[in-house]
């Protein structure tokens, strides 16, 4: 079983990932930081095919930089469209955080959070730039259970909207499992 978020629109959107910073650096650069990262299989067989280790690899500096969002799509799941009312529905992935947050959270693991409030704060901007005044958008989140049980509907008691034109993220971001979120700006 795997959490999924949706993003469902009334038209085509770019798709890609945002607010990750890479930096590009040589194999060998980085094997002469790291070391031990030698054994690894994967570098075992980078370094098969390039002894020298010439080729570039992109590598964070730290998990906040490699913290970001990742739009795909539109997915080919025809059950989702009726569900959420729009006819291209994209998959939304939280690198390196999710996109539900506590407040509680910020002391005891403030890499964590500060990762996850990176992961909503690209969803944010990617919904500002894309959201149109006289359109909605639909964020869904439910659980995958395989290809042989159906995805689930949104529960309605739990739709709420989010209305771009006045919404600041606070401390905490609620998104409960079968729930959808109708985004609009006013």
């Amino acid at each position: 079983m795997t959490i999924m978020y949706y993003l469902a629109a009334p038209r085509e959107l770019p798709t890609g990932t945002y607010g990750l910073r890479p930096r590009r650096i040589q194999l060998k650069d980085h094997l002469r930081a790291n070391p031990a990262q030698r054994e690894q299989p994967v570098v075992q067989i980078l370094l098969e095919q390039d002894p020298e280790g010439e080729q570039w690899l992109e590598s964070y500096d730290s998990e906040l930089d490699a913290a970001g969002l990742t739009v795909s799509g539109p997915t080919r799941l025809d059950e989702l469209v009726p569900m959420l009312g729009q006819p291209y529905v994209y998959l939304l992935s939280a690198n390196g955080g999710d996109f539900v947050m506590e407040e509680a959270w910020a002391e005891p693991h403030p890499l964590g959070y500060a990762c996850i409030r990176k992961c909503l704060t690209e969803l944010i901007r990617y919904l500002e730039a894309h959201v149109r005044p006289d359109e909605h958008f639909v964020l869904y989140r439910c659980t995958d259970r395989g290809w042989e049980t159906p995805l689930e509907p949104p529960r309605q008691e739990l739709e709420r909207g989010l209305d771009l034109s006045n919404y600041r993220l606070g401390a905490s971001f609620g998104w409960e499992e079968r729930q959808a979120i109708r985004v609009t700006r006013s």
